[in-house]
């Protein structure tokens, strides 16, 4: 059996989540809930991070007087909290509503050093955003650290990511795909290091399958990407023909890759079709069945 120890901390309450793993199947117990309450300090809000120590410890504590070992432990929170060390080892706490976009998160990496990076969250932008512009941007100032995959509609932003503005996905894959030729090798090392998460929250399709077609979505519009003439782009907007450039683009988006995709499967030995091989398994009923 394995024990598998993990800290929630959210805006308003933390908690630790204790998963005990036997064969096939978990069993999750709440061991501490505690309040996170910010403290105001020099006019903005902070997290109390000794208090939120505190807290942490105090869920080991009660796995220690349980006497049960910890064969692993993790610490979530949320994904736009942040705290900084200073030049001199103070502790910077900010609250988390202190950067509002893209932008600020820019101003702020330019700051920090050359080791601080921005990630772009696709479904944070408000409405007419374009998207692909502010990561051809990051991607030239060496800044774009990575990418929350997602979409939004409404007041919702947290899709299955290419559903919504599947054009935006494609033109964002055709930025990095053309930065990894780049002359400059620091935008070759920018697109190279790249760190891709899938940032969505399911409340009606069933979590996994949502991720699998989430997975998908991504493969088809980065080989779509793939498939861009370069040099016709290129010479068309030497020329001006932004109508040319258009066609150049919009050729690759609208070819169909469904068989180059299933064909490199294949190959993989994975299944084709991931969604239909998933549904015609029997994983999702064993896993409703334990009630995890």
């Amino acid at each position: 059996m394995s024990n598998v120890l993990a800290f929630d901390l959210g805006a308003g309450s933390g908690r630790a989540i204790l998963g005990r793993l036997t064969g096939r199947k978990m069993v999750i117990e709440e061991l501490h809930r505690f309040s996170n309450d910010p403290v105001l300090v020099h006019g903005r809000l902070h997290w109390d991070i000794l208090r939120l120590y505190h807290e942490v410890k105090s869920g080991l504590l009660k796995m220690k007087i349980r006497k049960e070992e910890i064969d692993s432990l993790g610490i979530d929170s949320w994904a736009v909290d942040f705290g900084f060390i200073g030049a001199n080892g103070e502790l910077l706490a900010f609250y988390h509503t202190d950067l509002a976009d893209w932008g600020m998160a820019l101003q702020l990496a330019n700051k920090l050093g050359k080791q601080a990076e921005v990630l772009v969250d696709l479904g944070h932008h408000a409405p007419g955003t374009n998207v692909e512009h502010i990561v051809s941007y990051l991607i030239d100032e060496q800044r774009l650290g990575g990418f929350h995959f997602n979409s939004r509609k409404y007041a919702d932003d947290d899709l299955i990511v290419g559903t919504i503005n599947p054009y935006e996905l494609f033109l964002i894959f055709h930025q990095i795909v053309n930065a990894s030729t780049d002359p400059n090798p620091n935008v070759r090392s920018t697109v190279e290091g790249i760190a891709y998460m899938i940032d969505q929250s399911h409340n009606i399709e069933s979590k996994i399958e949502a991720m699998i077609r989430s997975v998908g979505n991504v493969q088809t519009q980065y080989a779509k990407a793939l498939l861009v003439d370069t040099k016709e782009l290129k010479q068309a907007q030497q020329n001006g023909d932004v109508l040319g450039a258009e066609f150049a683009i919009r050729r690759a988006f609208e070819y169909d890759v469904t068989p180059l995709l299933r064909a490199v499967r294949e190959e993989c030995g994975l299944p084709v079709d991931p969604v239909t091989a998933y549904r015609s398994s029997t994983y999702a009923k064993n896993v409703n069945r334990r009630g995890c």
